[in-house]
């Protein structure tokens, strides 16, 4: 593969997207682009295409279990998180991230019907992405502090890693 393809879609509708390309060495490869998914598929021959999803529909966390692998933490995901989380966990997709230094495990929630909207939208477009990530995940990590980015009406945070 040459680069990614990186789409974040920018309407309730999901009709329209924003979308640029990342290099082989993950450097921008042209100017953002708009527009209609149809036309972002059009770029992602050879790419890796990454989906950028609105942080206000995922929950990500941190857990502390005694297991050791990721199926594992994976299973126990939704019974550490759900008293954190206002929807009935049979209804959320988890997703792990690698063990952290301190044993914490990462984890990502989101409800199932979200997920399964945006990959339906891409699959319509003819794209399969290879990664979802949160837009709180885009922003740099900034230990002992959080960042911030305003984002029209909406603020994304991500806060410190400490």
């Amino acid at each position: 593969m040459t680069g990614s393809l990186v789409i974040r879609l920018t309407d309730a509708a999901e009709a329209t997207a924003r979308w640029f390309v990342l290099d082989g060495a993950n450097q921008p490869a042209g100017a953002v682009r708009a527009g209609p998914l149809e036309a972002a598929a059009a770029e992602s021959a050879g790419r890796r295409v990454v989906l950028v999803v609105p942080a206000v529909d995922v929950v990500l966390a941190r857990i502390q279990v005694p297991m050791k692998s990721a199926p594992r933490v994976i299973k126990a995901a939704p019974f550490a998180l759900e008293e954190q989380l206002a929807d009935d966990v049979e209804h959320m997709h988890f997703a792990v991230g690698r063990r952290l230094p301190n044993e914490d495990w990462p984890v990502a929630a989101v409800r199932e019907r979200h997920l399964e909207r945006w990959l339906g939208r891409l699959a319509e477009a003819g794209l399969e992405p290879a990664a979802v990530v949160s837009e709180a995940n885009c922003l740099p990590e900034t230990p002992g502090s959080a960042c911030w980015f305003v984002d029209g009406s909406q603020v994304i945070a991500r806060g410190s890693n400490e």
